[in-house]
């Protein structure tokens, strides 16, 4: 079951709708709180995640996700520059 619920959440997260700050929130409504938990720590010792922030929120039954890769914002603001790369 674990490895089922891990599975899942890493499906979410890949397919999460992330806004222009790199953030997105995934329900998860139904899933049992303590596994999940379990399962985001075991996600973010994967080295593929080890630069997101995770959190689930108990009260909104949501995972909360902040990807910098996604983060467009961010990236505008440190890079300026609209020139073209050669």
């Amino acid at each position: 079951m674990k490895d089922q619920t891990k599975s899942l959440l890493q499906e979410k997260i890949d397919k999460a709708n992330y806004n222009t700050r790199g953030t997105a929130n995934i329900s998860i409504d139904g899933m049992n709180a303590d596994e999940i938990k379990n399962v985001i720590q075991e996600i973010k010792n994967i080295p593929e995640y080890s630069s997101f922030s995770i959190d689930y929120n108990e009260e909104t039954k949501t995972v909360n996700i902040i990807n910098p890769g996604e983060n467009i914002e961010g990236f505008e603001h440190t890079h300026p520059s609209r020139k073209a790369c050669n």
